[in-house]
């Protein structure tokens, strides 16, 4: 199915290493951007089905629909994905407001995106710190990775704010929304957190 996403990330203590490796294995980059996305929700409505309507603008405005899948490779992430380009960040809001969606949260990142075959290669600048997301196929993901240096055991299947909210437990940080501002002037050992975030660690 053309609408399925299926990817995996590993942590990147060293990004600039990882950097080196992706374009010695050939990889093309198409840029690096910077990306402001809102999650919306109805109450809890996508929160329940473990589904996601997020807008995001970097240097295009998309918004797009995830939804699990059901008895899909627990080894990788996989979910459908609808997506769409719109025109105006704003008045997508507010239509989305209009049908009774609300922003629920909000996240940021850098990501430069490389490209290597039918396989995207993504390396993203988070506010605690980087990560590096592989999506495409699964044997040339997997492949991919060990080319990279990367332990299939140290791979993550959560989302990046499921991965937020493993931190804020930890840190005790009240802010909803995994942007810059809310780290500026913290320091966070991420060694602390990487066992949680891995695959084998998912219920």
């Amino acid at each position: 199915m053309d609408d399925l996403e299926i990817e995996v990330k590993f942590y990147c203590p060293n990004p600039q290493k990882t950097r080196n490796l992706i374009l010695e294995a050939g990889a093309l980059s198409e840029g690096r951007f910077f990306e402001k996305n809102t999650l919306y929700d109805r109450g809890d409505e996508l929160f329940h089905r473990l589904s996601v309507l997020r807008l995001r603008q970097d240097k295009k405005i998309t918004l797009t629909y995830k939804e699990p899948v059901p008895g899909s490779d627990p080894a990788f992430k996989i979910v459908k994905e609808l997506e769409v380009e719109v025109n105006d960040f704003d008045r997508m809001e507010q239509i989305l407001c209009s049908l009774g969606f609300q922003p629920v949260r909000k996240y940021e990142k850098w990501r430069e995106t490389f490209t290597l075959g039918q396989t995207k290669l993504l390396l993203d600048g988070m506010p605690c710190g980087a990560f590096l997301e592989l999506e495409g196929r699964r044997g040339p993901i997997t492949d991919l990775a060990a080319r990279l240096g990367q332990d299939w055991n140290d791979r993550i299947v959560l989302n990046y704010m499921q991965i937020y909210e493993i931190l804020r437990k930890g840190e005790g940080i009240e802010s909803r929304d995994f942007v810059f501002e809310t780290f500026e002037g913290l320091t966070i050992n991420m060694e602390k957190y990487i066992d949680q975030f891995k695959a084998d660690k998912v219920e």
